[in-house]
């Protein structure tokens, strides 16, 4: 968890850098909503380009193409049950 100044102080420097501005919030003049730029939308698609390619490296190196296959059926299982809400179903 991190602490109110904490927070605040990270998204100053990444609204110095140029990622990130503050906005208004429509509906609570309390809030404060922080919004990617332009700049720091590159930046998360550049990141998640490479934690993307790590993972596969990783899973690459650790798994067979069987093991690959059976992963790739068991993520997209989670998948469907987390868009359709069928997870909630079973807990009743």
């Amino acid at each position: 968890m991190i602490s109110q100044p904490s927070l605040s102080r990270m998204v100053g420097r990444l609204q110095s850098a140029g990622y990130v501005r503050r906005e208004e919030s429509p509906s609570d003049g309390r809030e404060v909503l922080v919004v990617l730029t332009e700049a720091g939308a590159a930046v998360q698609a550049d990141i998640g380009r490479r934690h993307v390619r790590h993972i596969a490296e990783i899973i690459d190196s650790v798994l067979t193409e069987a093991d690959q296959a059976e992963l790739a059926r068991l993520a997209g299982a989670i998948q469907e049950a987390a868009a359709s809400g069928s997870y909630l179903e079973a807990e009743e």
